[in-house]
């Protein structure tokens, strides 16, 4: 499902959202398939920098069995934030044992989070550049700041049959229904049509 238009959705949104059709079991497709996949999706989301990606595939390169226990685990991680983004959008109490893999994910995280100084500013910054689990890091930490802040709210999960994508729903009115009109919405509004015209 191709993304139209600059994405300003949360960096974890997006990374749920690297399965197609997450809710249709006959047309799912997950865009991630190897760790080099993962780390260049979260290059090309600016989760991490080029360099760092060229570091973290040299470690995958050296260290192959390593990097696909970490790939393994970051889609593990991706489905309990879904699981989890998916309570949140609808309000509901998340199943105790997605929680507990997002909790965990996000102690690992907090671990190599540090904060750094220059130019007399701060900012966070990662104590490693080449462990495996660096990829996630930033995107479990962008899931601990969406699910404990106010714009949670305006989370949703596309009414689009079988799409399962999320989206930040940020029109005036909260009145957003389709992670893309042009896709998921004019594919509701045609079978909507045909329905009225075949029961006519």
């Amino acid at each position: 499902m191709a993304e139209v238009g600059k994405n300003r959705d949360p960096l974890c949104v997006r990374f749920v959202n690297t399965v197609d059709w997450r809710d249709d079991p006959g047309r799912r497709v997950d865009n991630l398939a190897s760790y080099s996949d993962l780390v260049l999706w979260a290059r090309d989301a600016a989760a991490i920098t080029p360099s760092t990606a060229a570091k973290l595939i040299r470690e995958a390169n050296r260290a192959p069995a390593d990097s696909q226990t970490a790939f393994s685990h970051a889609m593990a991680v991706r489905e309990s934030i879904a699981s989890v983004l998916s309570a949140a959008a609808f309000k509901k109490e998340p199943i105790d044992a997605d929680l507990q893999l997002v909790n965990a994910a996000l102690a690992e995280c907090g671990r190599h989070l540090n904060i750094g100084s220059g130019s007399g500013r701060f900012h966070y910054t990662w104590d490693s550049d080449d462990h495996l689990d660096r990829v996630l890091w930033p995107i479990v930490r962008s899931a601990g700041d969406l699910l404990t802040s106010p714009v949670v709210e305006r989370l949703r999960l596309c009414e689009g049959e079988g799409c399962g994508w999320f989206f930040m729903d940020n029109t005036r009115n909260r009145s957003r229904r389709w992670c893309n009109m042009a896709v998921c919405g004019n594919r509701a509004k045609v079978k909507r049509f045909y329905e009225r015209h075949r029961l006519q």
